[in-house]
Parts: C-alpha cells; sequence; structure tokens
C-alpha cells in the first residue's frame, strides 16, 4: 500500500465540497420560491435551515461513508483523485467503521481544521480521525499496474 499525498487528499476533499455546495445550491434554488415572500415567519425560515442541515447530514453522514465502504472506496472526489480509504490491513471498510470515520471527521476540524493537517507530520499520512478508526487514505493502485511492477522487479 503506497499512502496518499495530503495535496491529493485535500484536492478530494475540494471536490467534495464542491459537490455538496452545489446540491445545497440546487435545494435552495428550488426551495427558496416556496418561501420567499416578504412576510416569512421566522418559524418558516428555520425550517428552510433545517432542510439545509437534514441534507447536509445526509450527504456527509450516509452518502460519504456509503461511497467510502462501497467496491469505490472513496467518495466522488477521492475516485476523481485515485485514492481510496481502507483499513489499516488494507481491506475495504464497514459501512459502520466509515459512519464512524465521518464521526469523528468532526474532531479533526476543531480547532482550524487541526486533525487533517496531522496527517503532514504521520508516518502513514493519517489525519487525526484515520488514527482514531484505524483507517488509512492509499493510492488507487491497477490490477493491471500492479501486475507489471511485478513482472518488472
Amino acid at each position: 500500500m503506497v499512502k496518499a499525498d495530503f495535496g491529493s487528499r485535500m484536492i478530494a476533499f475540494f471536490i467534495d465540497v464542491i459537490i455538496y455546495l452545489v446540491i445545497q445550491f440546487l435545494t435552495v434554488s428550488l426551495l427558496l420560491p416556496l418561501w420567499a415572500s416578504e412576510d416569512i415567519s421566522f418559524r418558516e425560515f428555520l425550517s428552510f435551515l433545517g432542510i439545509l442541515f437534514l441534507i447536509g447530514l445526509l450527504y456527509f453522514w450516509i452518502f460519504v461513508p456509503t461511497m467510502e465502504s462501497s467496491k469505490y472506496q472513496g467518495t466522488i472526489g477521492k475516485i476523481i483523485m485515485k485514492i481510496k480509504v481502507t483499513d489499516i490491513d488494507g481491506r475495504r471498510l464497514s459501512i459502520g467503521r466509515a459512519v464512524l470515520r465521518a464521526i469523528c471527521k468532526q474532531i479533526s476540524g476543531l480547532p482550524l481544521m487541526a486533525g487533517y493537517f496531522v496527517a503532514l507530520f504521520n508516518a502513514n499520512g493519517q489525519a487525526l480521525h484515520d488514527m482514531i478508526v484505524s483507517t488509512i487514505v492509499t493510492i488507487k493502485v491497477d490490477e493491471r499496474d500492479s501486475y507489471y511492477e511485478r513482472l518488472n522487479q
């Protein structure tokens, strides 16, 4: 297993955030006209914010873990960057471990994303949430490439 570099992980993260923001923008674009009146109540405004919050929960705590525990072993950003999430032994994550990883990312985000930068100083390139849940982000190697690498050794 070859650990993914910090830059690839960050680019994958930003791709995922952009996808999330597009989903939020589309949601706002579709739902705002329903609430857009001059006499919108505070309660209606809070329910609108609640819907946006729910979409965030669904995306980061259900969609992301589902993708990371799937055969793709990563989010759309990770797939594009050709990296994947595995356990320490290189096996695909269970859905439970992927959800726990998503929850622990909240810890990595406090304060000021410091837990993510731990990956710069860790020998395995693990962020704080990876260390807590015993996961690692590696470069996705095409089986054909590894076959040719073995032939050339």
